[in-house]
C-alpha cells in the first residue's frame, strides 16, 4: 500500500460540484446542455489528474425527466416529483 507523504495530503482536495436542473438543461425545452456537461466532465478529469477527489451531484434529474416524460409544468406532488427523478437519473446515467 502506498501512503501519500504529509505535502500530498494536503495538496489533495476533496470538491464537491452540485449542478441544478439550470446548469444541465434548458429551462423552458428541458433539453439537455451537452456542452455544459462536457465541460464539466473535462474539468473533473483535470481536477481528478491533479490528485484531488471529485464528487458530483444533480438536481437537474428532475428537469431531463421532465423532458423525458413530455411534462411541461412541474408538478407540486412530492410523488410526481420523485418519479420524474428517477426518470431523469436514468437518463443521466445513460449519457
Amino acid at each position: 500500500m502506498i501512503v501519500p507523504n504529509e505535502t500530498q495530503i494536503q495538496k489533495q482536495l476533496t470538491i464537491v460540484l452540485k449542478l441544478g436542473t439550470s446548469s444541465i438543461c434548458d429551462e423552458v425545452t428541458h433539453v439537455p446542455h451537452l456542452a455544459n456537461l462536457s465541460h464539466v466532465v473535462e474539468t473533473i478529469v483535470k481536477l481528478k489528474a491533479l490528485g484531488h477527489r471529485v464528487a458530483l451531484t444533480t438536481s437537474g434529474a428532475v428537469g431531463i425527466g421532465m423532458r423525458a416524460l413530455n411534462v411541461d409544468i412541474k408538478p407540486t406532488e412530492l410523488a410526481k416529483i420523485q418519479a420524474l427523478a428517477a426518470v431523469g437519473q436514468d437518463t443521466l446515467d445513460q449519457r
